[in-house]
């Protein structure tokens, strides 16, 4: 059982209009709006222990010391016992056995600030609207419901094809799509005569890296999804060149660039980029203007 003192429920994440919103908030919006899903992420199939785990996590959120971690944990009512014991839970795939289990869980969730912004947004919309306030708390399901419905609406009515053809052109750079070829090589050698053999004799990487037996693969990204040493060499190279050599662990990179695809707002997967560039906007501006936080969360 955790080592923790009664519930989280009450503590509060952030001040908005005229109320405190909880820990218990957060959870009754997120089983009403994400189905109630464990929202857990499991440690990489590289961690070998559950320390390495706690070890893992303490640096994605920056917790370096005991001491920033023992502060982080008790601003969710939390201690190390809690996160020991949750991570172990994560690495075994052992689910909570209780309420209070499943809230640390939550708590400690990759997703609980994506949840918690996401309900920031909507609080945030309502004190702008002047909507009514829940007087209880948690705030019940049928507030919910109506902020919903509300949030859709104007959601709708920030998707113009206006604001999307003014956000692709802003972005057009960083959404265009890169469609390249990676083939790695065992020695610094044999990736520069690879890199000749294209490059001089104009066959390609693909070809090179099949006869000789080194292995490659294609993808294509977005451009700002490219590793930072990747972007400008994928971006300015000639099609079908190799790049020179990158050294990565031991092996040795060799790029090249097959096709850059201009972005349009009929690829579904840039108008989701656009979309959702257009929502953060306006809604983090309005969470900026309304919302005093308690418990920081990122925005990742």
């Amino acid at each position: 059982m955790s080592s923790s003192q009664g519930s989280s429920t009450h503590l509060p994440v952030f001040v908005a209009g005229t109320r405190h919103w909880t820990v218990g908030d957060v959870r009754s919006f997120s089983s009403q709006s994400f189905n109630g899903l464990i929202l857990g992420g499991a440690p990489g199939a590289s961690v070998n222990s559950v320390e390495d785990a706690i070890a893992e996590f303490r640096y994605r959120h920056d917790l370096i010391s005991a001491e920033e971690c023992e502060a982080w944990l008790a601003l969710r009512g939390l201690d190390y016992t809690d996160l020991h014991d949750c991570i172990s839970r994560r690495s075994s795939g052992v689910a909570s056995r209780d309420d209070r289990e499943a809230e640390i869980d939550f708590l400690l969730s990759d997703q609980f600030a994506a949840v918690v912004r996401a309900l920031s947004w909507r609080v945030a919309m309502a004190v702008e609207l002047q909507l009514p306030l829940p007087s209880t708390a948690p705030a019940p399901s049928a507030c919910w419901r109506e902020w919903e419905q509300r949030f859709d609406d104007q959601r709708g009515q920030l998707l113009s094809t206006e604001a999307r053809t003014r956000v692709l052109a802003r972005l057009r750079r960083s959404l265009t799509r890169v469609h390249f070829l990676s083939a790695e090589f065992d020695s610094i050698n044999a990736a520069l005569e690879a890199r000749s053999c294209v490059n001089e004799d104009r066959t390609t990487l693909e070809s090179v890296a099949a006869a000789n037996g080194y292995p490659y693969r294609q993808d294509s990204c977005f451009i700002d999804e490219l590793p930072a040493e990747w972007a400008p060499i994928l971006c300015a190279g000639a099609l079908g060149a190799a790049s020179s050599p990158l050294s990565l662990d031991g092996r040795f990179l060799l790029l090249s660039t097959l096709q850059r695809t201009e972005p349009r707002l009929t690829d579904a997967d840039v108008l989701a980029r656009i979309d959702s560039v257009i929502v953060e906007q306006h809604f983090d501006a309005l969470a900026s203007k309304h919302v005093r936080w308690i418990i920081p969360v990122g925005h990742g």
